[in-house]
């Protein structure tokens, strides 16, 4: 449950659970606990065709969304950015 009561204009954040007409911010951690749900993580890969350059690919991404992290090449020496840092969106340029 929460550590600390919520003051005025702080964000809170968690999931709304309605049961019974009773509604509920909650951690996803605390969801099977307390509410008797599960959590479950989905994974999805999707290749989009791109014919110009990574730098331009990289400030297409900055406009759109904001910050970008640029990772360590990984093991196959892709270039790596994570875009939208809260999803946790990983970009491999091949």
């Amino acid at each position: 449950m929460a550590a600390s009561f919520p003051e005025k204009d702080n964000l809170v954040s968690g999931v709304l659970v309605v049961k019974d007409f009773q509604y509920t911010i909650m951690d996803t951690s605390d969801l099977e606990e307390y509410a008797g749900l599960q959590t479950t993580s989905v994974v999805q890969r999707q290749i989009v065709p791109y014919h110009a350059s990574f730098g331009l690919l990289k400030y297409h991404l900055r406009q759109m969304f904001g910050k970008l992290q640029e990772m360590e090449r990984d093991v196959n020496k892709l270039e790596t950015v994570r875009v939208c840092l809260d999803l946790g969106l990983l970009l491999y340029v091949v």
